[in-house]
């Protein structure tokens, strides 16, 4: 994957989608530029969490889709016999 696709994906959209404000005032990010001496830092608790809430939306959504097409094999095969 191109470094600079990665990046953009991870500073522009991701961060401005999942960063959020605590209580107190501060912010947390999901990709910084700088922290501490670190430099393009990634929140890797917050990331796991994105990605743990897109798996969980998906296997919601396909556990009912599996069912469904399931149905509608038994149904086909009970028109036709």
């Amino acid at each position: 994957m191109d470094e600079h696709l990665l990046f953009g994906r991870l500073y522009y959209h991701l961060d401005q989608k999942y960063r959020y404000t605590q209580e107190d005032g501060s912010k947390v990010y999901l990709f910084a530029f700088k922290v501490g001496k670190d430099r393009h830092a990634v929140n890797f608790p917050l990331l796991a969490a994105v990605l743990a809430e897109h798996k969980l939306s998906f296997n919601r959504f396909m556990f009912p889709m599996a069912i469904s097409c399931v149905a509608l094999s038994v149904s086909i095969w009970a028109v036709l016999k």
